[in-house]
């Protein structure tokens, strides 16, 4: 399963992509929406978690 994690705290965005890669899914973060759009154009997500 891959997620796409869009949080402005780097720090916090890291440590869930951590966790989740620690189980198993794949997951990248983005900072800011920009960032999310480039990659939603650019893979297909299972999630988005916006926090």
């Amino acid at each position: 399963m891959r997620i796409l994690i869009i949080e402005e705290d780097v720090e916090l965005g890291k440590a869930l992509s951590e966790k989740l890669i620690e189980e198993n899914y794949q997951a990248d973060i983005a900072e800011n929406l920009g960032d999310a759009k480039y990659y939603l154009d650019i893979r297909n997500y299972d999630l988005v978690l916006l926090s």
